[in-house]
């Protein structure tokens, strides 16, 4: 941008100019007839337009932090700048504060995108992009400024001449993710501690108000679609109104066929693209260009919220050759299958960590070696962790050691045996079908005792644990908790009741044995 001369006679030469200008606009309003212009023309003025409107704007929000070191604009009594801003121009306060971060990144972290958006090679829109994505950490203003480096501002400028602002959005996440993934991190634990949602009574029904994390909110959005569905041609709803009547159905599902409570099989569906050296260090060196693992839309996914998703999750293997032709699709495995799930539920009862009760509907089953680390998903290596605690885990470090290896000063759980989950689920079923056998030939022998006498009562008393040793099979008696520096938690799983197997039946209609406490 070129510079002026100070005072009076700079600023008559700017009015002379901007007087230019106005005369040029009024010339072309009166000259223009919307509704005479063919429509190919029409979309090339639009076009055009656009471009000088994108270019006159990058000139006046660049002038902005001039304006706003002055400090005489607090003359006037507004409460800040964008507030003033936003008087004079007629604007939001909201687009007054986005024009001001914009000016101010423009001068201080992206000089060459001012350029660009100035001599008209990059639209306004993907210079706000690099504005509120990639210039938000130290690290990555650092990245943008490197000129030796093939991916600072300029590879992302050559990017912005090529892409629609949307898929630029997605390029510039990316870009961020991989300059400074601990951004990523700490942005991630942000906004779960901004989570809210308000129900509140109102006249006539309710409202609704909250914030969710990436995760949650397309959880949310994927099962509010699936409620949803499409609609019919005769459906007059709005867009809105199918959404407040999906979420009443989700409501109603969940409440009519008692999916909250312990034989939910099935985890939510979320998808995750990750590289398999991303996922599984061990197979190669994670570089710091290796892509991060992103949502469908793109959405980069932080290393703490990636491990916690794998930990029950649904894998499938995708081969792409050159130029991202799929080359091969491999079958799905759950990293924690049904049976194996409800296996673990009936061990555990609840959510593990300690000082916790939290129901199975609200837990993940945890891998304490991780499965992407080398441990086996299996019966040994699994234990019931609420979300929260799920990702308190994942997030501080925490490490989780059986309690009986613990005393013995044993590294953590890696698994026994290298067993499949369908094996020890299948193990542990037979256990029960015939614990429950042996129960109702004790019955049986009892009822004919009583009709014998009190002496053949005695003696079959002798037997009455018969059931109870196979209770191991469901797993250990307890767990032990250590944070990042080593201080030990006292494990909270109460000891385990006797139980006397009985048939649950999985939401799917397949039926599996379990304890039930008296």
């Amino acid at each position: 941008m070129g510079t002026t001369t100070d005072g009076a006679t700079g600023r008559a030469d700017l009015g002379a100019r901007l007087s230019v200008l106005a005369r040029a606009v009024d010339a072309l309003v009166e000259d223009v007839d919307p509704e005479a212009l063919d429509a190919v023309v029409a979309a090339d003025l639009h076009v055009g337009l656009r471009r000088l409107a994108d270019r006159i704007t990058g000139v006046a929000v660049r002038v902005l932090p001039v304006v706003e070191a002055d400090g005489r604009w607090a003359l006037d009594g507004a409460r800040s700048f964008p507030v003033w801003l936003a008087s004079r121009t007629g604007c939001s306060t909201a687009a007054a504060r986005r024009d001001v971060r914009l000016g101010r990144a423009l001068r201080d972290e992206l000089a060459a995108t001012a350029e660009a958006v100035t001599r008209g090679s990059v639209p306004l829109e993907h210079a706000r992009v690099l504005a509120t994505v990639a210039a938000t950490s130290e690290a990555r203003r650092d990245a943008l400024r490197d000129r030796t480096s093939a991916c600072g501002e300029r590879f992302l400028l050559d990017q912005a001449t090529l892409l629609a602002a949307d898929p630029f959005r997605s390029l510039v996440r990316r870009w961020s993710a991989a300059a400074d993934p601990d951004a990523d991190e700490r942005g991630f634990r942000d906004a779960v501690e901004r989570e809210f949602l308000d129900v509140a009574r109102t006249m006539g029904g309710y409202h609704l108000a909250g914030f969710l994390t990436e995760e949650h909110g397309q959880l949310l959005a994927a099962a509010l679609a699936s409620a949803a569905g499409t609609p019919s041609g005769d459906d007059t709803r709005t867009s809105s109104q199918r959404r407040a009547h999906a979420l009443t159905s989700l409501t109603r599902t969940v409440l009519d066929h008692g999916l909250t409570g312990a034989g939910a099989a099935v985890r939510p569906h979320l998808s995750v693209h990750v590289d398999l050296d991303r996922l599984v260090p061990e197979v190669g060196l994670t570089r710091a260009d290796t892509p991060p693992a992103t949502f469908d839309d793109g959405t980069p996914v932080p290393t703490t919220l990636l491990r916690r998703l794998a930990c029950d999750s649904e894998v499938t293997r995708i081969v792409f050759g050159p130029a991202s032709a799929v080359l091969d699709v491999g079958r799905s495995a759950r990293t924690v299958t049904g049976p194996l799930r409800r296996a673990v539920i009936a061990r555990d009862r609840h959510c593990s960590f300690p000082g916790c009760h939290e129901p199975p509907a609200r837990c993940d089953v945890h891998h304490p070696h991780h499965w992407a680390d080398g441990g086996v998903t299996s019966v040994d290596n699994a234990i019931l962790l609420c979300w929260h605690h799920h990702d308190h885990v994942h997030r501080t470090g925490v490490t989780i050691t059986p309690a009986r290896r613990a005393a013995r000063g044993s590294q953590p759980v890696t698994g026994e045996g290298r067993r499949t989950a369908r094996r020890v689920a299948a193990r542990t079923a037979e256990a029960l079908a015939q614990a429950q056998a042996q129960g109702q030939a004790q019955a049986r022998a009892q009822a004919q005792a009583q009709a014998q006498g009190p002496g053949s009562v005695a003696r079959d008393r002798t037997s009455a644990a018969a059931p109870r040793a196979v209770a191991p099979a469901l797993g250990r008696s307890g767990w032990t908790f250590a944070d990042r520096a080593g201080r030990s938690l006292t494990a909270t799983r109460p000891a385990r009741r006797r139980t006397t197997p009985t048939a649950a039946t999985s939401r799917d209609g397949s039926r599996s044995d379990r304890g039930r406490g008296p």
